[in-house]
């Protein structure tokens, strides 16, 4: 697996993605230019997550993680753990010191405990208005 960075032209894909999850597609004018995608050995694309920088802070939020539905368990796996380190890396190199995300999946709780991620509020739920 290798580590790119997100282009527009990836959106179309992330965006089945999510249906293919039975989650609603984040819409595009929320996503931070600054994303991860990673690939496969032939170049195609296995998940994606997005960086969020706070102002002031020397924090990153990585958000919206989405894996390719078509990848079995243990493929999702080692191109999540992938992205993690790379989003980890482009972090670092914006500066920041401290990385949070969100999940409800146990299996991706337990890899970002295996990475050096700490739970903190449990049981929240994300609410979106339009403004």
């Amino acid at each position: 697996m290798t580590a790119r960075l997100y282009t527009p032209a990836d959106y179309p894909t992330v965006a089945e993605w999510f249906a293919a999850h039975g989650q609603p597609a984040v819409p595009e004018a929320v996503l931070p230019a600054c994303g991860v995608v990673m690939e496969d050995a032939e170049g195609r694309a296995a998940c994606a997550a997005w960086l969020y920088q706070a102002q002031g802070v020397s924090v990153a939020w990585l958000a919206w993680m989405v894996s390719n539905p078509a990848l079995t368990p243990m493929q999702a796996e080692d191109a999540l753990n992938g992205l993690v380190g790379a989003s980890e890396a482009v972090a670092r190199d914006l500066g920041a010191t401290v990385m949070f995300t969100m999940t409800e999946r146990r299996g991706l709780g337990a890899l970002l405990q295996r990475r050096g991620f700490t739970p903190n509020h449990r049981g929240m739920t994300q609410f979106f208005r339009q403004l």
